[in-house]
């Protein structure tokens, strides 16, 4: 949740926050640099009793005619045949945005983690964790219709977004949509049984 000034002043950040620090720095000296998403084995965090957080990672590939250089400084152990994928500039704003709405969801701030998200999902409409993200506050607001909306616009995205997939299902359930549930429910309890 840094820019990449806040991060070079505190000397400390996420991966998003140290990431935007490398490529302000690198295209600064002139050089070409890229963000990248590593694909790791899905890592959760609990926060309280009725959020668990999904931890992803990007890092910073920097390219000069005769070398190319991968930046991390997690100490995170990825596999050398992880897969990863460079993503666009906007990609990774929507991230950092999506990363101060969540920050803001946790204290149940409920307009501000909306405004923000929102604010992703302007920046990158195809990122999918903003779109579970406004399902999860549409959720607690009560605005079952508007959840169920936002995690079928992430599925639209990608069929296999578990999050939304499972966020999706426990919707359908407390709205008494049992039909809707069951249809879900097959790959919701695999993924869960496999994670």
């Amino acid at each position: 949740t840094l820019t990449a000034a806040e991060a070079f002043q505190k000397r400390t950040g996420n991966c998003v926050g140290f990431s935007n620090m490398m490529i302000a720095l690198a295209r600064r000296a002139g050089l070409k640099a890229h963000y990248q998403e590593v694909f790791r084995r899905p890592e959760w965090s609990n926060y309280e009793d009725d959020t668990v957080l999904l931890v992803k990672h990007v890092n910073v590939v920097i390219e000069t005619r005769s070398m190319t250089w991968v930046v991390d400084v997690s100490g995170i152990k990825i596999h050398p045949t992880a897969r990863r994928r460079l993503v666009e500039d906007s990609y990774a704003k929507s991230l950092y945005l999506n990363n101060i709405a969540v920050e803001s969801l946790l204290i149940n701030d409920l307009p501000t983690a909306y405004a923000y998200m929102r604010s992703a999902i302007v920046a990158d409409p195809r990122a999918t964790d903003p779109w579970v993200n406004l399902g999860v506050i549409y959720g607690r607001n009560g605005q079952l219709e508007d959840a169920t909306l936002a995690f079928q616009r992430a599925l639209q995205i990608d069929a296999n977004e578990y999050s939304a997939m499972s966020n999706l299902y426990e919707v359908y359930v407390e709205q008494g949509d049992f039909v809707a549930a069951a249809n879900l429910e097959s790959r919701v309890e695999r993924y869960r049984r496999n994670n």
